[in-house]
């Protein structure tokens, strides 16, 4: 059978940017003075910086579902999905009928970092403004990776002031469906469940060319998780990857969102969307290895590496308050660099199509630059604090910028990539969330006869 909500997402507006804390915060707002009998706003708490977190709550139906934004921070267009599937349901009755359950909204769970992204949150297509607006935080600070974590020889208490809010959430909603809405820089589109559904596989496999958008059969590289259809993958047992990797200690985080909620048998949803696609996104006969795909960037690697190296240290030293997120973060991603370089690719016996191995190729760049912007926008800090005291501040971040200039203007890193609309990012999203929720709905029917 074919299901699609095609229907719904056709309603989805051609969005030109995406929403702002202060905006979000305004619809809610906006929301709660209506007093819709439907709608119930509830405080979970609060960020790190203080900013508000709040559970929205829309329906009454028996099932719940649970819809979080920006688990990380530069990955907002969940925040567009959540707007616009709040305002449907509401207007919908008939669709809130055909799926019995109550709505649970998180419009960002990562408020903080969604305001140290705003520099280009309305020029989403920019890339140049992008790189240069851009922030991560560590893993052991995301909402969702700070999930409490005790396994024989490793445990992890120390849960972000978000994450303790998303647990509030998951005790008060107890979700048989959890979405944590992810998207992509670059590539094609993927999904990552928590449980093998034949029939949902294979609908989300269908989904993305309704869209005119192609389907990324790799997923996280190097994250050996299983393909179940082409695109579909079944989420990574956290718990698992720790195990394995206590002696070199290469996790230094908690629990996931997912693995968090396995006890309770929430189904979890990923649906990775990208901001820009290939051009030549055609797929052909012609294959690469991924040694073809990873050769050409060990170059930049060693450059970035160097970079870092020369200016984190004396950064570091003279960090304050915020500033010092900016050095965690940007340690880590370091170290994450320096281990795609020593990968033994010989693992990975992987053929991938061109036009999908340039892709990767790209995003993999535009993954070696991420550290290099938040090394300048460290600097530019520190310099604004310190003021003429210090010139090592200035002399790096203008290092730094000169590195993001020549990098943006490299036809390597540029060429070829085609913006995707928010339109059809967000429609993407919709149609797999609705899609799984009835699917999910018809399996729990089915096993009660």
């Amino acid at each position: 059978m074919n299901m699609s909500f095609k229907h719904i997402a056709d309603f989805v507006p051609d969005y030109q940017g995406l929403p702002t804390l202060d905006e979000m915060f305004s619809h809610t707002s906006l929301l709660a003075a209506q007093k819709n009998p439907l709608v119930t706003i509830r405080p979970l708490g609060v960020s790190r910086e203080g900013e508000p977190i709040e559970l929205i709550s829309i329906g009454c139906g028996q099932r719940q579902a649970l819809l979080v934004g920006t688990p990380h921070p530069n990955e907002p267009i969940g925040c567009l999905t959540i707007e616009f599937l709040m305002d449907h349901l509401i207007a919908d009755q008939q669709l809130r009928q055909k799926l019995d359950y109550t709505w649970h909204f998180i419009k960002s769970i990562e408020p903080d970092g969604l305001r140290l992204n705003e520099g280009w949150l309305k020029t989403p297509h920019d890339f140049n403004t992008y790189l240069k607006h851009f922030f991560r935080p560590a893993l052991d600070e995301q909402a969702d990776y700070t999930f409490p974590l005790n396994i024989p020889n490793y445990s992890f208490e120390n849960s972000s002031p978000e994450n303790i809010a998303w647990q509030e959430a998951i005790r008060i909603v107890k979700p048989d469906l959890l979405v944590s809405l992810h998207n992509s820089e670059h590539g094609g589109v993927f999904y990552v469940l928590t449980e093998e559904i034949e029939e949902l596989s294979v609908q989300l496999m269908k989904q993305p060319e309704i869209y005119g958008m192609t389907l990324d059969v790799v997923g996280e590289l190097f994250a050996e998780t299983k393909q179940l259809h082409p695109g579909v993958f079944l989420a990574p047992n956290i718990e698992n990857f720790v195990s394995a990797s206590l002696e070199t200690r290469i996790y230094n985080a908690g629990n996931s969102s997912f693995g968090f909620t396995k006890k309770m048998g929430t189904f979890g949803l990923v649906v990775e969307t990208p901001y820009w696609k290939e051009v030549n996104s055609l797929v052909s006969e012609e294959m690469m290895s991924l040694e073809a795909v990873m050769a050409p960037l060990t170059s930049t690697a060693e450059k970035v590496i160097s970079l870092i190296t020369t200016l984190l240290p004396r950064l570091s030293l003279l960090a304050k308050g915020r500033e010092i997120r900016f050095v965690r973060a940007i340690k880590e991603m370091q170290l994450q660099i320096q281990q795609t370089t020593q990968i033994n690719l010989e693992q990975f016996q992987m053929q991938l199509p061109v036009a999908m191995g340039q892709a990767h190729q790209r995003s993999i760049r535009m993954m070696y630059l991420r550290p290099i912007s938040m090394l300048r926008q460290l600097a530019f800090m520190v310099e604004s604090r310190c003021g003429n005291s210090d010139t090592f501040p200035k002399a790096a971040e203008e290092m730094a910028r000169s590195f993001l200039d020549n990098s943006i203007s490299d036809p390597l890193l540029t060429f070829g990539m085609e913006p995707v609309s928010l339109k059809t990012s967000v429609s993407i999203q919709i149609d797999a969330i609705l899609t799984t929720a009835l699917l999910l709905q018809q399996k729990a029917l089915a096993s009660l006869k």
